[in-house]
């Protein structure tokens, strides 16, 4: 699978990879690129387009990607789920993207890492926009555009697999070789 033997994640395998998705490098650089791209469109229009309204911007798309990876994992520990993204090693352009695509509605299962479908990735991805268009944004924003709000989030979050797909499927053994 994946081209390489697969094994089950640890409770502290799993607590690092959350850690790492609530204070890691691409939570941060996903919530400035995202804030930058709503203070280009001047969304949501309450929060102004000066420094302050850029930090409103900014806050809020960190605390909903903090929201949606503790949905992702308690949701995942509470269903015995593997919610790592595993790199197809050696698969073909095709099974790449596949694999990028069936991250968003699968999670693995079992001692073997089978995929079945799964509730997790998609609540996850719904509960951040949900609960800050229902919390701080401004008035008049509401659950059908958190809902569209998310589909863009979920567009973000497969193209970033497509990128690790094609740019981290690394051998070290090759690299290492003359």
């Amino acid at each position: 699978m994946n081209g390489r033997p697969y094994s089950r994640p640890t409770r502290q395998q799993n607590f690092k990879a959350y850690e790492h998705e609530i204070i890691g490098p691409r939570v941060f650089l996903g919530a400035a690129m995202r804030s930058g791209i709503e203070q280009a469109r001047t969304v949501p229009t309450g929060w102004g387009q000066d420094f302050p309204g850029y930090g409103q911007r900014y806050g809020s798309a960190y605390a909903e990607m903090v929201i949606d990876s503790s949905v992702r994992f308690g949701l995942a520990a509470a269903l015995h789920e593997d919610t790592r993204y595993i790199i197809c090693h050696k698969c073909s352009a095709g099974a790449k993207f596949k694999n990028a695509a069936l991250a968003e509605v699968t999670n693995r299962h079992g001692v073997d890492g089978r995929r079945e479908f799964s509730v997790v990735p998609i609540v996850a991805n719904f509960s951040g926009p949900l609960v800050a268009y229902s919390a701080w944004y401004p008035p008049g924003y509401d659950a059908g555009m958190a809902a569209k709000h998310s589909s863009l989030g979920l567009m973000f979050r497969f193209g970033g697999h497509v990128v690790r797909e094609f740019l981290f499927d690394r051998d070290p053994k090759a690299a290492s070789q003359p």
